[in-house]
């Protein structure tokens, strides 16, 4: 029973994840050394890679400018993130990332950079262009970073209409989001609320996950774990068990 339990909970949470992940997957990389020193005009969503080979190269300079359409913001979200080493004070190959059009704008990065492999924090801008600058130095085999890239509405609590333009959908912050990317199996949101089940109306395993609260996201992990657990001592004990019976022979006595 605790077997056949288990594989019920498997086969949920993998058509779970294909349901969550149908749209994304199918979402094409732009690669960031295709546009070193140059703008590049957003779209609603993008997903940028730093390079397309296996590893960076050492002794490499890359700046990009990212700018979205008027009266828009753009955040970016890592997916993947593998720079160098970090060391105490100071990062080899380091990524900076600056609120503006240009290394001369207001650096939103700490003055160490971003380095190492621990994924970094969601960044928004407070204008319509932000500026990556990427720098390796030495050869260190790292496989560089993957970003989601949103362009997102400002909503104006003053304004006329008091709601987001042309029928948007509204985080639960103060950003407005094309309806074209709301249940589409990634989170824009910085709340996650356009993957939502409630909020957005979703459908689907992942949506039901977010609104869930953190105990009961953990209470589930918990469960699970411990299903898995008895599901491996189940299999050990049945091979242990049948290899381990002996045939027992009774003499023959003759009456």
């Amino acid at each position: 029973m605790a077997i056949s339990l288990v594989q019920l909970i498997w086969i949920v949470c993998i058509f779970g994840l294909i349901d969550g992940d149908q749209n994304s997957r199918h979402r094409k990389s732009e690669y960031i050394e295709d546009h070193c020193s140059q703008r590049i005009k957003l779209p609603l969503f993008q997903r940028l890679a730093l390079t397309r080979d296996v590893f960076y190269k050492d002794g490499w300079r890359c700046d990009v400018t990212l700018e979205a359409e008027a009266n828009h913001v753009v955040s970016i979200s890592f997916k993947k993130f593998d720079i160098g080493r970090s060391k105490l004070k100071v990062c080899k190959d380091v990524l900076r990332i600056y609120d503006g059009d240009s290394i001369k704008s207001s650096e939103m990065t700490s003055a160490k950079g971003l380095c190492g492999q621990l994924i970094p924090k969601q960044f928004v801008s407070s204008t319509k262009t932000m500026t990556l600058k990427f720098k390796s130095r030495y050869l260190t085999a790292s496989a560089g970073f993957t970003v989601e890239v949103t362009s997102f509405g400002v909503f104006k609590e003053n304004s006329d209409s008091g709601a987001c333009p042309n029928n948007s959908f509204r985080c639960m912050d103060t950003f407005c989001l094309d309806r074209s990317l709301v249940c589409d199996g990634v989170p824009n949101c910085r709340d996650k609320s356009d993957e939502s089940a409630q909020l957005a109306g979703c459908q689907g395993f992942n949506a039901g996950l977010i609104d869930l609260s953190v105990g009961a996201r953990v209470g589930i992990f918990v469960a699970v774990a411990l299903l898995l657990i008895g599901m491996c001592w189940t299999i050990v004990y049945c091979f242990c068990g049948s290899s381990s019976a002996k045939t027992v022979y009774v003499p023959y006595k003759k009456i």
